[in-house]
């Protein structure tokens, strides 16, 4: 996903291009705006929606991070009461691609851990990370830090995603994709002594060598979810969607049973809840966003095998089995690079992306998805909820760049 690396709005972390909105405001929602219309952060920045959280809230105050044109990781904070922005630059000419976008985590004192690494699949750097020296300020960072977890394989570290557990005493665990190009996690007490590496996801080979992309969550307390592939989706026309969850050291299906112990060796996807199976549609999938509830929730795009036509999806489990559901039609792919009839695409797969509203991530039952029109605004369509519990639709932004 390297390449021209445009606009970082405001509106990518909030509601540019989302699927769901809550019920409380829906009511009384303005008119959808354009991106374009929303505070901008730069005019020079980008990410991937791997590494999470890309941004997020402290003291009121968001702080989050992109990677410039130049291949710098920059870290901004914005006060929406205010309208001030700051930004501080991590890294020099890291990687000139948005895989290498930072994630970022608070601590117990409101500091801000921030984590980044190159693009994996490209660049074999080390996974960085420092620490703001003040609560909720990007102004002044600690000592920039680095690690490799010993992981046989030909690739680097990409997609960083951290979770602190109270409830072990603040135990931070750090997931990653590894030079094995598998989800892969590190943990740590005092972010200065690391423990080795452990597998969490292995595959099948029955494709051969293959990478699962994972989403993770967390409830701050107890509970790690995830959320996976099977494979990139261009590699595998059935790549479905997988459910698991750690707790007290274990991981568990979200109906209660013991899948292994964390640490102990990978689990397969095929013993790990299926929330989507590709294998009976034929349309293969990918994760898009993904919350951290008792009864998990998850929005993802399939592709339709017919001039890959995307759509976005929402899967709940109720407590007993998960369901799944048509948000809305999207369209074909954007594209990543300059039009040229001579020239195939070759990443039909990148949308223009569907997010929850994390604050209610709640949906309308089956029924409520019958009777919908789906409004087409310039590069695709978002729906959200109105108050009635029946989709709304709305507009989107044109995507600008690629793969934010």
């Amino acid at each position: 996903m390297n390449g021209e690396m445009n606009r970082l709005f405001i509106g990518m972390m909030t509601v540019w291009l989302c699927g769901v909105f809550s019920a409380a405001t829906a009511q009384t929602l303005a008119p959808a705006k354009y991106a374009e219309e929303y505070d901008k952060i730069t005019n020079d920045g980008a990410w991937c929606w791997f590494s999470d959280p890309r941004a997020i809230y402290v003291r009121d105050v968001m702080i989050g991070g992109y990677v410039d044109k130049q291949g710098s990781i920059m870290a901004f904070s914005y006060d929406p009461s205010t309208g001030k922005k700051q930004e501080h630059k991590l890294f020099d000419k890291l990687d000139y691609d948005d895989h290498a976008n930072p994630s970022f985590m608070k601590l117990p004192d409101d500091r801000v851990v921030a984590f980044f690494s190159g693009h994996g699949g490209t660049t074999n750097s080390p996974i960085y990370y420092t620490v703001t020296e003040r609560p909720a300020d990007i102004s002044s960072w600690g000592e920039l830090k680095s690690m490799r977890p010993e992981i046989k394989g030909p690739m680097g570290y990409c997609y960083t995603n951290a979770a602190m557990l109270s409830a072990e005493n603040n135990r931070v665990y750090l997931f990653f994709r590894g030079p094995d190009f598998k989800p892969g996690f590190v943990r740590t007490d005092d972010l200065e002594h690391w423990s080795e590496p452990g597998a969490l996801v292995r595959d099948d080979t029955t494709y051969g060598y293959v990478r699962p992309y994972m989403k993770v969550a967390n409830n701050g307390k107890d509970k790690i979810f995830f959320a996976f592939t099977d494979d990139h989706p261009r590699n595998r026309p059935t790549n479905s969607i997988y459910f698991m969850m750690y707790r007290d050291g274990k991981l568990w299906g979200a109906d209660g049973r013991l899948l292994g112990e964390l640490g102990k060796g990978a689990v397969a996807p095929k013993h790990c809840d299926r929330v989507y199976d590709a294998r009976k549609t034929y349309e293969k999938a990918w994760i898009w966003d993904f919350d951290e509830e008792e009864n998990p929730v998850i929005v993802y795009a399939r592709f339709g095998a017919v001039q890959a036509e995307h759509s976005y999806w929402y899967a709940r489990w109720d407590g007993k089995k998960w369901n799944n559901s048509l948000i809305t039609k999207a369209g074909q792919w954007f594209q990543r690079n300059n039009y040229t009839k001579s020239k195939i695409e070759y990443e039909c797969n990148y949308s223009g992306g569907v997010y929850l509203d994390h604050e209610n991530p709640d949906a309308p039952g089956e029924r409520d998805f019958r009777d919908r029109k789906v409004a087409k605004e310039r590069a695709g369509k978002v729906a959200g909820r109105g108050g009635d519990g029946a989709f709304r639709t709305g507009q989107c932004a044109s995507v600008r760049g690629e793969g934010v």
